[in-house]
């Protein structure tokens, strides 16, 4: 049976089950399909069936590729100014964000680490006529894992926040088993700073070391960068985005762009698919680009894709559950998927983790009013050696599920994180414990405790989102290193509540 042998294709676990449907695909018909009229005829009966209020984002990202493509050729519909006002606004958006994270692009160049745009970044590098149609409100680059840590330390110098709240050192320590880093600055600097492409892994695979045998030379608005070759820039999209049920689909229709290319390498594209496990998201994502939206794609290529015989009946409706479009689930196709994500999570490798996690626990509720509560304090001399500890302090707790995130570090190393994951909803005053054991050195001059929150926030966010992840300051009550009480602390920074 053929990979679109009619009414069959489109029943599970055949390709077509997972192709995107309804709105989707009528706008990412509209925005790609090689006949023109065509694609304005469907986008034209697409804006009288649908109310551009109910779209999302990601709807909107397409139909600025949409208003891109067809431009004045809409301007007699009532919409037009909409679609024009949108187009700008995302545009806009795209350029603020450029604007905050090109100096630090630079600056990475500057200090001679190798510097590879990905995703919709790459797209724009090669083609800045894009920049109209492809949203990008983000940057993601990839540098070779040996220049890993010294990116990091000019994104700390530049003033860049991790997303997820950590301090530099708590990063420098966790960085070898990390595929990737989002980080923050300003209003609108958004990066995402990868050391691997394929996967989380500390081995140079064969479709890593490819990646950069075969780059291309670019320019990202004047700063000299590199982007991954043709078929690395569609093995990319669909490793990182096909399994992803169309959260963003803008990564489809950067596949269709790049299916251009004269430099294309199909039969290593088909290799590198086959090394990563993305064959089943590929025969979906490709299967969906030629029969449905009608580009012509390598026979041979085709042919190739779909000569693959999955037999593992449990990975292939996994793989097949997680590329179908979220906007098609009904709740057999939500629990499935869910259920594959987990498995999925379960398989994979798991990341080496150079940071000690130290769990705590909540202990009951205090009394009396909460002054002097703290963000970071020095907790006093350290030992060498190896050491139980036991830290007690108080916080107030905002009343919602949440978790609660310490660091112990010293000066210029990162000792271990604090967690509670505490899953009622307490509000007040409470205690929390923490035992574990440390492992000092000559360099550990002094223990210090931070408060992080648990994801970072730029300001403005809703109360509730504060609630959830900002920090929560606390009061030491003690802290016993092998027994030893630690009397009094060396400082005091970051006093709240007083």
């Amino acid at each position: 049976m053929g990979y679109a042998d009619g009414r069959f294709f489109h029943r599970f676990p055949n390709p077509g089950w997972a192709w995107p449907r309804g709105n989707l695909d009528q706008l990412l018909f509209s925005a790609i399909a090689p006949d023109q009229e065509l694609a304005l005829t469907t986008f034209r009966s697409w804006l009288g069936a649908t109310d551009i209020d109910d779209m999302g984002f990601r709807e909107h990202r397409l139909l600025a590729a949409v208003a891109e493509r067809f431009g004045n050729q809409l301007k007699d519909h009532d919409e037009y100014p909409r679609l024009v006002g949108l187009q700008r606004m995302l545009w806009t958006k795209s350029r603020m964000a450029v604007a905050d994270v090109l100096p630090t692009l630079k600056t990475l160049v500057d200090h001679d680490i190798p510097v590879m745009l990905i995703k919709g970044a790459a797209r724009l590098a090669l083609n800045p006529a894009d920049q109209k149609s492809r949203v990008s409100h983000d940057l993601d680059i990839l540098v070779p894992p040996s220049h890993f840590s010294q990116a990091l330390a000019q994104l700390n110098k530049l003033g860049w926040n991790s997303a997820s709240g950590e301090t530099h050192l708590c990063l420098t320590a966790r960085h070898p088993g990390l595929r990737a880093m989002n980080f923050f600055k300003g209003r609108y600097g958004d990066l995402d700073l990868h050391q691997w492409a394929y996967g989380t892994t500390h081995q140079i695979t064969d479709p890593e070391r490819g990646l950069w045998q075969n780059v291309q030379q670019s320019s990202y608005f004047g700063v000299p960068v590199f982007v991954p070759s043709a078929a690395d820039r569609i093995a990319l999209a669909i490793y990182h985005s096909g399994r992803e049920s169309h959260s963003h689909s803008d990564w489809l229709v950067d596949c269709a762009h790049y299916q251009n290319d004269p430099l294309l390498d199909w039969d290593r594209l088909l290799e590198i698919l086959t090394q990563t496990n993305s064959l089943v998201p590929a025969k979906v994502a490709l299967s969906y680009l030629e029969s449905r939206i009608g580009i012509a794609l390598p026979p041979n290529f085709m042919a190739g894709l779909f000569f693959d015989r999955q037999k593992n009946l449990l990975k292939l409706a996994s793989d097949m559950l997680q590329s179908k479009p979220r906007s098609d689930w009904n709740t057999v196709t939500k629990l499935g998927r869910g259920v594959a994500k987990q498995s999925q999570m379960a398989r994979s490798q798991r990341p080496v983790v150079n940071s000690l996690i130290i769990r705590g626990k909540v202990t009951g509720k205090r009394s009396g009013a909460s002054r002097g509560f703290i963000t970071r304090i020095c907790l006093g001399a350290a030992k060498t050696g190896i050491h139980a500890i036991r830290l007690e302090i108080d916080v107030d707790l905002p009343g919602v599920a949440r978790r609660l995130e310490f660091e112990l570090n010293s000066e210029n190393r990162h000792l271990a994180r604090l967690q509670i994951r505490q899953y009622r909803n307490r509000k007040g005053r409470f205690g929390l414990i923490y035992t574990g054991k440390l492992d000092l050195n000559d360099e550990d001059k002094n223990i210090w405790l931070d408060a992080r929150p648990g994801r970072h926030l730029r300001g403005g966010e809703p109360q509730l989102m504060v609630q959830k992840y900002g920090i929560v300051p606390f009061r030491v009550v003690s802290f016993e290193l092998s027994g030893t009480q630690m009397d009094g602390f060396a400082g005091k920074i970051g006093v709240v509540g007083q």
